[in-house]
């Protein structure tokens, strides 16, 4: 006589995190968005996409989905933030290169207990392998896409509202900012790492170069003597 396999979570977490039989209902006041850690990476180079939700209320469990275009990108690693991590990360399990192929991420998440999961759902690498403008979105459940961002809220399904897809260019050229301080007398401003500096006619700073994805540091320092 044959058995069947005993349940593991991690088995099926590469195509749907749990299986779910309610209905799916939309609460618009719960929302998932993505950032990048860099708009315009280097190739080669490797940039964090950090998955949040926001208003989700007191969730057991959830899916994290995300698409990508593997002509442009090649998922990683998947990991927990070290601060503000809503509950439990499972991952996807597939293989790198199953994920890599199909251009989605099938992961997830749980609480042991139901709670407040108001945070980062998970931080996901890529590493850009050829240059040009692409995207990289989330995707909501459906009947057809189960591995969509759905929250439970005990037998209820939420399909969260949906932050716009990022727009990404590997291998483009960063944007740059310029900036305008306000001088104060015997002090002057200052940036690490150095953009252009100049003084405009009406005595402020113009700093020029700032790329929004680098860490400049803008500070007051006093004035040289003379």
């Amino acid at each position: 006589m044959s058995t069947s396999p005993p349940f593991s979570l991690s088995r099926y977490a590469g195509t749907a995190a749990i299986l779910l039989l309610t209905t799916a209902t939309r609460i618009p006041a719960a929302t998932v968005t993505i950032e990048a850690s860099d708009r315009t990476p280097a190739l080669g180079s490797t940039i964090d996409i950090v998955v949040r939700v926001a208003d989700a209320g007191a969730c057991q469990s959830w899916n994290v989905f995300l698409r990508f275009d593997p002509a442009r990108f090649r998922l990683t690693g998947q990991r927990a933030a070290a601060v503000g991590q809503a509950g439990q990360l499972v991952a996807d399990s597939r293989p790198l290169a199953d994920i890599n192929a199909t251009g989605e991420v099938h992961a997830g998440g749980f609480t042991r207990t139901a709670s407040t999961v108001d945070g980062i759902q998970g931080i996901f690498s890529f590493r850009p392998i050829a240059t040009g403008p692409t995207t990289i979105s989330s995707g909501a459940f459906t009947q057809t896409s189960v591995c969509g961002a759905l929250l439970m809220r005990g037998q209820l399904r939420v399909v969260p509202d949906l932050g716009p897809a990022l727009t990404l260019d590997p291998g483009g050229v960063p944007v740059r900012r310029t900036i305008r301080m306000l001088n104060m007398p015997g002090w002057q401003w200052d940036c690490e790492p150095a953009p252009t500096q100049r003084r405009s006619a009406d005595g402020s700073t113009i700093l020029d170069g700032l790329v929004p994805s680098s860490a400049h540091r803008v500070f007051l320092q006093p004035s040289a003597p003379g």
